[in-house]
């Protein structure tokens, strides 16, 4: 089965301690990408992002955590039908947030 674009959803909080949005996931084999762009002047960092509860895994991060830094968070076969994404931050900052799943991805 080949890799193919599901679903896109955003959502941002400027400033603010955390982002919820809504993202819908379906089809077989599934896989959540969530970037969050966070931007501001402290020493803060996104703690977690969930969907449906669920805890994704962080990938990584790129930037200052003083001022502009770029987080990229994953979920394995995330659940089907239309759940929070919610994103915290562990100070009041301007944080955007992506989120992309894809159906056909490796289990």
């Amino acid at each position: 089965m080949a890799l193919a674009f599901d679903a896109f959803s955003s959502g941002s909080a400027l400033p603010g301690t955390s982002v919820t949005f809504a993202h819908t996931c379906t089809g077989d084999n599934r896989i959540l990408i969530v970037g969050v762009i966070k931007n501001g002047n402290t020493n803060d960092t996104i703690t977690g992002v969930t969907y449906a509860t669920i805890a994704l895994t962080n990938a990584g991060s790129i930037g200052s955590s003083a001022t502009l830094r770029v987080y990229l968070w994953f979920l394995i076969n995330p659940a089907t039908g239309a759940n929070d994404i919610v994103v915290t931050n562990s100070a009041s900052e301007n944080t955007r947030c992506v989120a992309t799943s894809y159906t056909g991805a490796k289990q």
